[in-house]
């Protein structure tokens, strides 16, 4: 996919529209006909974007005025203003009634305005940070890695809440990402935003932390991520779930913030915003190509060369006076210095010069600095005549080797005696970094402009340029059978989603939401995008019982256009909740979960009781594949009507029993499944074998000792070793007390021996637990990869088993 291309579809007219402003407020309505807009052409993903039509080429805004005009902003259909960080949480949050809404949405907020990619600063922390300021990201710099996108959303978060953002936000590193949580309520909330997922607890309500995720993966699993355009789907969430681990690294969020998109022109400066791309961009030396989704937008500079001009926008003027439409120096050491001053990334620039000499001893120069200290001769002349100057600033700008630059000083050299050196013409243009998406833009219909400024008087034109097109219709909402129907109970474990076919349509967008003005999405999942006409989670618990849900769905066309989404539907979904207080009781080799009822939902009738060795494990009736382990068979021990059930025994006559983790699912009358409950981890090691206590003397003794092991969860450490399950357990058996002619097989667990003579004896058998599979991601230096162990590597435990051995 391209990112904000002009795509296939051809324009059929271009338009202008030039509005000249005089007042500090001015609001206006702009119409632009056809039928086709950014907005109804736009397929988003994570890493880009795809553009059928981009109907915007420019907006220029002109000071035409002798004064300079301080704080410009336009803004389209009350969107994008994102001119600082509280006006951009004040559209982001729009609409929101709690503080969960307001991080919901602008966690909405930040993975439809920003996309995944290479950051172009990136070398040194501190040059990561100047993109982790949101203002500076989805404005200049809207493609960036997950770091990026993680510190602006949490610092857009705490700017929400305010001291209500508690505990403060943290950055999350897992292996090889990095995601945020915000605190809100004395818990952690993770939001990644890079990879558009959050994941909702068992109340399916409120997002769980990142300690809840590395504890238990089953949360993990049951959320798509990496849409709305999804890729590996069900295997792509499991092998999510991985990247979450005890030895994750968290760290305080510095919520970087203070930028702020100023835009002051002074007289005869204009700046044009612009959807297309030079190819120029700046970066720290490792971007090599631009990036995409950026566009390159110009300012120009003509600066009036009189007493005004010289006055507004000539920082410094060193014996040069205005002279007849010129500037003339009247010293050999003459000049006058400029501030280039942008609220975008600098990406290049240029200048064009007239000059004249009067006599021979006349000398013109033009010099630049980025921090007025250091000055790079850029273009020297001398003599009387004309004398042009046409530069590309670039190489004296830092374009590949960082921090980005918003400001350079240019100073103009002329060197004269009597006056005759004269500066007559002068045009600077700055190319800059901006965000398409950031821009005002029109959409197809009548639209309202509203343009704000900060200065006592202005003479302002704005110029807007686009193109229509009625190339392409888009296709209407889809019209038949949906299910669930409006108004329906649902009474299935799983609710599948159905709508009629689209003719021509080639992707369906699928939105759930808990508002019915769909404003705020109800988890990942269901906001994405399908190839057929249906979808459904295939888990049980997923929508709570009694509250209403609302859907929509719309269709795109096979040339990328989408329609209007379809009638808003409720319904609701009945069923059980998963059973609460779920918990092991152990008495010696015996042990059992017990659990209560869920005090919402259907009424129970019955319980199923699942068992695994895979801690966070999904609950499964038969053979499935587990990444990482392949087909396993189905983990369901069995059923009861009860709250209690024995999972661990000497003598299970069950394959299935002597686990390590077990889950239950809640059965209504109707056969309606809940969600599977937290899991019961049984102690580990657990020696649940009974001891073989008598023996014969002169005879072969064999008693071969089990104990629970855990295999751990798939977790994900670098490239190199991706998705496996490095904390499995594996048990040592050791021989503790015991007769000489007594042994005990290390692996294998088997005591063996013969013994000589009649008698008793007491033995003590001990099995340890340790996980010798962990792997250190590689590139880690010694310190980290110490810090790395000790907090990744469980500690052994040992349990022992003590008995008298009789031999007869």
């Amino acid at each position: 996919m391209q990112a904000h291309a002009a795509g296939g579809i051809p324009a059929e007219r271009s338009r202008e529209h030039v509005e000249r402003i005089v007042t500090a407020a001015h609001d206006y309505a702009v119409t632009m006909g056809g039928l086709l807009d950014a907005d109804n052409t736009t397929t988003r993903e994570v890493t880009e974007r795809e553009v059928a039509f981009q109907p915007m080429e420019s907006i220029t805004i002109a000071n035409l005025g002798e004064r300079t005009v301080e704080g410009v902003r336009l803004v389209a259909n009350d969107r994008g203003d994102w001119y600082d960080i509280d006006s951009m949480v004040v559209e982001a949050t729009r609409g929101a009634a709690t503080d969960q809404e307001r991080i919901q949405l602008i966690y909405q907020f930040m993975t439809r305005n920003h996309h995944h990619g290479a950051s172009m600063f990136c070398a040194t922390e501190e040059l990561k940070a100047e993109q982790h300021d949101p203002v500076v990201l989805l404005n200049s710099l809207p493609v960036g890695l997950c770091g990026y996108s993680a510190n602006a959303g949490l610092t857009l978060m705490r700017r929400a809440l305010g001291e209500r953002a508690e505990p403060p936000p943290l950055i999350r590193g897992l292996h090889g990402h990095t995601v945020g949580e915000i605190g809100l309520g004395g818990e952690y909330q993770m939001m990644d935003m890079a990879a558009h997922v959050f994941f909702l607890g068992r109340d399916n309500l409120t997002p769980v932390s990142g300690e809840a995720l590395a504890h238990d993966h089953e949360l993990a699993k049951r959320e798509l991520r990496g849409g709305p355009l999804l890729g590996q789907l069900w295997e792509g969430a499991e092998k999510g779930a991985g990247q979450f681990g005890a030895d994750d690294v968290r760290v305080p969020c510095p919520c970087t913030e203070g930028h702020a998109i100023d835009i002051d022109l002074r007289p005869g400066e204009a700046l044009q915003w612009r959807w297309d791309s030079r190819g120029a961009f700046s970066s720290d030396g490792r971007a090599t190509t631009p990036p995409v989704g950026v566009s390159n937008s110009i300012f120009t500079w003509r600066p009036p060369l009189s007493d005004t001009g010289l006055q507004e926008c000539f920082e410094r003027a060193d014996d040069v006076e205005a002279v007849a439409g010129a500037l003339a120096g009247s010293d050999p050491g003459a000049s006058v210095t400029l501030r280039v001053r942008t609220p975008y990334v600098i990406a290049g620039a240029s200048l064009a010069a007239h000059f004249r000499g009067g006599e021979a001893g006349d000398r013109f120069a033009v010099e630049l600095s980025t921090d007025g200290e250091r000055w790079t001769d850029l273009w020297r002349a001398d003599g009387a005549g004309e004398h042009r100057a046409d530069l590309s600033l670039d190489r004296a700008l830092p374009l590949r080797e960082g921090p980005p630059e918003y400001e350079y000083l240019l100073r103009i050299r002329l060197g004269s005696r009597v006056a005759s050196a004269r500066l007559e013409d002068l045009r600077i243009e700055t190319v800059v970094m901006t965000s398409p998406i950031a821009l005002p833009r029109l959409q197809v219909g009548q639209n309202r402009l509203v343009y704000r400024d900060a200065s006592a008087s202005r003479d302002v034109q704005v110029a807007i340029r686009w193109r229509e097109s009625s190339a392409q219709a888009a296709p209407a909402p889809p019209e038949g059978t949906f299910a669930p129907a409006a108004g329906e109970v649902v009474r299935q474990t799983q609710v599948a989603f159905e709508w009629p076919e689209a003719p021509g349509c080639d992707l369906y967008h699928l939105q759930v939401s808990r508002r019915p003005d769909m404003l705020v999405i109800y988890r990942p999942s269901f906001d994405c995008y399908h190839r057929e006409p249906s979808f459904g989670v295939p888990f049980g618990g997923i929508f709570n019982p009694g509250e209403s849900y609302y859907w929509r769905v719309r269709a795109r066309s096979e040339a990328g256009v989408w329609g209007p989404w379809s009638e808003v539907r409720r319904f609701q979904w009945e069923g059980p909740c998963p059973p609460v207080s779920v918990r092991s009781e152990v008495d010696g080799q015996r042990a059992r979960i017990t659990w209560a009822p869920h005090p919402d939902g259907a009424r129970p009738v019955r319980y199923l009781v699942y068992g695994s060795d895979e801690r966070g494990f999904s609950v499964a009736d038969g053979p499935h594949e587990v990444v990482g382990r392949g087909e396993v068979p189905g983990n369901l021990l069995g059923e009861t009507e009860g709250t209690e059930v024995l999972v661990v025994a000497p003598d299970a006559a069950d394959g299935r029993m002597n686990r390590c983790f077990y889950r239950v699912v809640a059965v209504d009358e109707r056969g309606t499944r809940s969600g599977c409950s937290d899991y019961a981890e049984m102690p580990h090691p657990l020696i649940f074998t009974q001891p073989v206590t008598e023996a014969r003397a002169g005879e072969a003794y064999r008693y071969e000792a089990q104990s629970l092991r855990s295999l751990g969860d798939l977790q994900y450490r670098d490239r190199q070793r991706p998705h496996e399950y490095f904390l499995r357990e594996e048990i040592a058996w050791a021989l503790v007390d015991g007769p000489q002619w007594l042994a005990i097989d290390a692996e294998s667990g088997v005591l063996s021996g013969t013994p000589a003579a009649a008698g008793s004896c007491d033995v003590a058998i001990s099995a340890t637990a340790t996980c010798p599979h962990n792997y250190v991601p590689t590139g880690l230096r010694p310190s980290a990869a110490q810090r790395f162990l000790s907090a990744s590597q469980p500690e052994p435990v040992t349990v022992t088993q003590r008995f008298e051995l009789e031999v007869r």
